[in-house]
């Protein structure tokens, strides 16, 4: 008989939804990366700022992504 270890109540289990969700960001993440280094390699730098730009926003719907997945209390 093969016995399956409970899931502790601290590690919240993350839905299917909210694991595209971090998909989709960390994915967001990556194309404005080769974004950047597109304007890099070019020497642009008026689209290498743009690009900077748009790193703040998608890194901060990154964070709320992950927030679902972080306790909010602690269990007694």
């Amino acid at each position: 008989m093969r016995v399956v270890p409970a899931i502790s109540q601290a590690a919240p289990v993350p839905s299917l939804l909210g694991l595209a969700r971090i998909g989709f960001e960390t994915w967001r993440l990556r194309r404005i990366a080769a974004g950047l280094a597109r304007a890099n390699a070019r020497g642009d730098a008026n689209a290498a700022r743009r690009w900077l730009a748009r790193v703040e926003g998608a890194l901060a719907d990154l964070d709320r992504a992950q927030d679902r997945f972080r306790p909010r209390r602690r269990p007694r």
